[in-house]
């Protein structure tokens, strides 16, 4: 029996409506977090005001540091340094010499500190030092593990993440730090939290102000802080009201190696996406919507909270807007400014404190 061409069109409008209504289906049965009561509220402040902008060069991979009116990033090949002198928006390109690595990207980081650059490359268990003004490697360190985060102490210490053998059972987390201009391997110590796997997976930084290490994770609510000797800690509990993680990882073997191949589980419950600190304060990028906002400012901002390191305690919360569009994964604050990536662009704010 032959079907009239009718039959067929309305076989084909059926088939593509079910098909694009799944996707709707899943999402709205999703029990999303930012779709329901939290039970905390934030303090919103005004929303950030634009002081520069730029469009974001290709090549630029992260916020390195500032100085005057020129800020820096790492070029996403390690061993370059890219600036932007913000009075003239000219960008400049230079190389660190004695730096050498394959001519494509891996993940590192790079970090100014008064007149020295750092750079970490953690999968090659690798730490370079060098001069700012000469652009020269002046130390470097080889370290006996790999390991996923670094943090400037001072122009002669620095405190690592350590990765964990591929063991789901060891993935605990060990922070270290190195003594002497890099040179000794000085290990003094290390702290472990009381969970393992990649649920513990965060960003390492040091707050000059307070010489305080601190430890902010992805995944769970908390602040860890450590003095520099990582003798005393304590930890900040978030705004949010969660207490326990959610995000789960596993483990499975590697080839016919003995090692295994580490991963997430579970879905990915993230409450901070991204950290920085300035002055004794530490500023979050939230992942999770407070009962007194509207969901449609939490979906067109990026929302920071801002946590005072002396006082222990949650300051206010403040928005950085869209911008073309985009939201920022990266921001560093300086002083009154916070520096912010997008996609396709370089946003410079004046930050009210």
């Amino acid at each position: 029996m032959r079907i009239k061409p009718h039959i067929y069109l309305t076989i084909l409008f059926l088939t593509i409506l079910v098909g694009s209504s799944i996707p709707l289906l899943l999402y709205t049965s999703t029990d999303s977090p930012n779709k329901r009561k939290n039970g905390f509220i934030r303090f919103i402040k005004d929303k950030l005001k634009v002081s520069h902008s730029i469009v974001r060069p290709s090549n630029i991979y992260r916020i390195s540091g500032l100085k005057g009116k020129s800020i820096f990033f790492a070029h996403k090949l390690p061993g370059k340094i890219i600036q932007w002198d913000t009075s003239s928006n000219l960008f400049s390109l230079d190389s660190i010499k004695g730096i050498a690595f394959p001519n494509y990207h891996i993940p590192y980081d790079m970090q100014i500190t008064n007149n020295c650059i750092f750079e970490f490359i953690g999968d090659y268990k690798k730490v370079y030092k060098a001069n700012f003004s000469s652009l020269k490697v002046t130390d470097s360190l080889t370290s006996s593990f790999v390991f996923t985060r670094g943090a400037v102490i001072s122009n002669q210490s620095i405190s690592l993440r350590q990765l964990a053998p591929a063991k789901l059972s060891d993935q605990t987390l060990s922070i270290r730090i190195f003594n002497s201009d890099l040179q000794y391997n000085s290990i003094l110590t290390s702290f472990k939290q009381d969970v393992s796997g990649i649920e513990t997976d965060g960003l390492l930084l040091y707050d000059t102000n307070s010489k305080t290490i601190i430890y902010s994770p992805f995944y769970s609510s908390q602040i860890i802080c450590l003095d520099s000797s990582l003798n005393t800690s304590y930890k900040i509990h978030t705004i949010d009201t969660i207490t326990q993680i959610r995000t789960k990882s596993g483990s499975a073997p590697l080839g016919n190696t003995h090692s295994q191949s580490i991963s997430i589980s579970s879905p990915r419950y993230l409450i901070t996406k991204h950290s920085c600190t300035f002055n004794g304060k530490v500023y979050l990028l939230a992942a999770l919507k407070a009962d007194n906002e509207l969901f449609d400012d939490f979906i067109n901002n990026a929302t920071v909270d801002v946590y005072d390191l002396k006082e222990r305690k949650y300051l206010y919360s403040f928005y950085i807007p869209l911008f073309n569009g985009e939201r920022t994964s990266q921001f560093s604050v300086f002083d009154k400014t916070l520096i912010a990536l997008y996609k396709s662009s370089i946003v410079v704010y004046n930050l009210k404190t």
